[in-house]
């Protein structure tokens, strides 16, 4: 079982422990991973932010890229500044950028976004 969550301004890796514990508790016969956005989930959609510009009315110049994604705390508000709309809507937004990400520039540059990988590689390699 994956658990994916965001940790908003907890510790990725002591909430993902914590949860984790908890989750064994009532699962005890099940494998459990838990996986914590750093900040949000949308931290991975600046990781991949390069990628992005075009997608869904998104405008990321070269200059907008964070240098450290998983760092910034309001990554929809990010996204909504960089949006023709100017709003960023998590309901349809989401789902259409998870479409887009370049898995391999947010897997260089978001650390939480390597842990899903490495955790969802490992789970899908079991019966």
């Amino acid at each position: 079982m994956l658990i994916l969550l965001d940790a908003d301004d907890d510790c990725p890796r002591d909430l993902a422990w914590s949860i984790a514990l908890r989750a064994k508790e009532w699962i005890p016969n099940r494998a459990v991973s838990v996986v914590c956005a750093n900040r949000e989930f949308e931290a991975w959609f600046l990781a991949s932010a390069s990628t992005l510009d075009g997608k869904r009315g998104l405008r990321i110049p070269a200059a907008d890229v964070p240098d450290k994604p998983d760092s910034i705390r309001g990554a929809k508000e990010w996204l909504s500044h960089r949006i023709a709309n100017g709003r960023y809507r998590e309901t349809t937004d989401q789902p259409a950028l998870c479409a887009h990400i370049d898995l391999e520039t947010a897997r260089a540059r978001s650390r939480s976004f390597r842990k899903l990988c490495s955790d969802w590689e490992r789970f899908a390699g079991q019966p």
